[in-house]
């Protein structure tokens, strides 16, 4: 639920004329130093602020509402020590911030406001039902009931509220709800799990948008449970019918990977508890769907959530995640359950917008970058054939992204990756029927032969580890392989063109003579190149030319003119 901010616009927008005006008065001043802010106050708050004190408390809740990462994060940590810190406020004072500040701000519709209080909540509550255990030592009356009790009023939606004010409601319940499973305290209250758990069920029964959210703080609060309560909150989830749901399924498999010896629910899954047993029902789960037959009886399968979401559903990671573990095992017969569990499971062919939420699934997270070897399938390889307009340059994305910046644990096969890439696009791009080419394939002049120029010629300052020459090379014979698929109808002759006119090759540092060289002829092939379309068709010979020229690399000492 969280995610990285990127400095505003408006504050770039703010120093730009700074800079400009800066430089028109003297060229010779030197710009001064951005000053630091100044520490925030983190003395103890009072009980009935005024004045500077009130003045305090709301920039403090202000930057916690802030969509800067930074911002947040220190006023949460100043919050956490005005109350907490040296010897604590007074009961009254930390209650009126709990029930008046917190769990209230958690309703705000403000971007960052859930995140940042947030942070607080959790802290707050570690602190006071954990190890410390504060509430029993100098909060009595701050009980688990009565703070639990703040949350549930204060994210109640009351009166005649908009669509959007009864979700910020929602929103928040659900955020406070993750707050104490974060706190890591429920397990050590005897419970108090149930607690939480029963109003995150009736959350995602009420509001069935929020039934993955749900799904998922429960998969986070697996992690702190023993067998037992385990074994008791999956008989919980199937009697509410949430065992037949993708959020079931993903709860299940994690299960039996913590819990090898647990004994689960007859239903829906078996005794084995592995829905990759069970594919006509695993693949209802997942295309959220089942029979009539299964959705009555108290039992029933949870509403499903109504629309498709081009977001990846967590449980899409776990269960393939499954598959490549079991592959790299060299599990008996994988390859053929996995070709099964593809067939029943997924149609990207009637469904095209799922292609790059599978394919990201794939390759990215538990998936593996080298999948089609791994399981010795073809369905990258599928998948990538039915790339278009309507995805090319999302898929370019999903395939350029774990290839760019490679964590240093797996630096060995970054290159390996790389070259990879080059292996799909080339394959993307084959699949292309040149003489139609105009009319869905536009992602090939926008995406992808601009993302392998870039590793073939050019410096990103963003690939870690650096690309290594090797891979440079067998990328640039990725793209001329390219450009032959493409020029074998006259009317591709634009791509090459258009590439080399856009393509910045820095990779090599130029001299003078020769950069002036390649500018010259880029700004020859400009020129023919508007010719060329001028004349509409008509003139072969210059397409031809153009055609040889580039194909055979010559580009850069180009002079002829017509």
């Amino acid at each position: 639920m969280g995610s990285k901010r990127k400095r505003s616009a408006q504050d770039a927008a703010a120093a730009a004329p700074a800079a400009k005006k800066q430089q028109k008065d003297s060229k010779s001043a030197t710009k001064k130093p951005a000053e630091a802010p100044a520490p925030l106050d983190t003395s103890p708050f009072v009980n009935n602020p005024k004045g500077d004190e009130l003045k305090r408390e709301v920039k403090l809740y202000d930057m916690l509402s802030s969509e800067d990462d930074s911002q947040r994060l220190d006023a949460a940590n100043a919050i956490v020590s005005g109350l907490l810190g040296e010897n604590g406020v007074e009961e009254s004072t930390l209650q009126r911030h709990l029930e008046r500040r917190l769990f209230r701000g958690l309703a705000s519709g403000r971007k960052g406001a859930r995140l940042g209080f947030s942070i607080v909540l959790s802290e707050l509550l570690a602190q006071l039902f954990g190890a410390a255990n504060l509430s029993a030592t100098k909060y009595p009356g701050l009980t688990f009931d009565n703070v639990f009790e703040f949350l549930i009023l204060k994210t109640k939606p009351e009166g005649d509220l908009s669509g959007q004010e009864q979700k910020d409601h929602a929103l928040g319940l659900l955020f406070g709800l993750q707050c104490f499973v974060r706190s890591k305290i429920l397990f050590s209250i005897d419970g108090k799990w149930e607690l939480v758990l029963d109003k995150l069920l009736e959350l995602s029964s009420k509001k069935s948008w929020t039934r993955e959210e749900c799904g998922w703080v429960i998969m986070e609060a697996l992690e702190q449970m023993d067998q037992d309560q385990a074994e008791s909150t999956l008989s919980k989830l199937c009697d509410a019918g949430l065992g037949l749901s993708p959020e079931g399924v993903g709860i299940w498999l994690r299960a039996r990977d913590k819990f090898p010896k647990m004994k689960f629910p007859s239903k829906p899954w078996g005794q084995s508890g592995n829905p990759l047993e069970h594919l006509n029902s695993l693949a209802k789960a997942l295309k959220e769907s089942s029979s009539s037959e299964e959705s009555s009886g108290k039992g029933q399968q949870a509403k499903q959530t109504g629309t498709w979401n081009p977001k990846l559903h967590f449980v899409w990671d776990i269960v393939l995640s499954q598959y490549v573990k079991a592959a790299n095992s060299k599990a008996k017969n994988i390859m053929s359950e996995f070709d099964k569990f593809w067939k029943v499971t997924v149609d990207v062919e009637e469904n095209p917008e799922a292609l790059v939420v599978v394919l990201q699934g794939l390759i990215d997270g538990n998936g593996a970058y080298s999948f089609d070897r791994v399981t010795k399938t073809k369905t990258i390889e599928k998948l990538l054939s039915m790339v278009d307009d309507t995805n090319g340059e999302a898929v370019l994305d999903v395939l350029t992204s774990p290839v760019l910046v490679v964590p240093s644990s797996e630096t060995n096969d970054a290159e390996k990756s790389r070259q990879m890439f080059g292996d799909y696009v080339l394959t993307a791009i084959r699949h292309v029927d040149v003489a139609e080419a105009s009319e869905k394939s536009s992602w090939i002049k926008t995406a992808a032969l601009p993302q392998l120029a870039s590793l073939a010629y050019s410096n990103n300052p963003e690939a870690k580890p650096p690309i290594s020459e090797g891979t440079r090379t067998l990328i640039r014979n990725r793209l001329t392989s390219a450009f032959t698929h493409l020029l074998s109808n006259m009317d591709g002759y634009h791509y090459p063109c258009d590439l080399v006119i856009s393509c910045e090759p820095d990779a090599v540092a130029m001299d003078g003579l020769i950069t002036s060289a390649k500018d010259g002829a880029f700004a020859t092939l400009q020129k023919l190149m508007k010719k060329a379309k001028k004349e509409g068709g008509k003139d072969k010979a210059t397409y031809q030319t153009l055609v040889t020229v580039i194909r055979f690399g010559h580009l850069p000492i180009v002079q002829w003119r017509r």
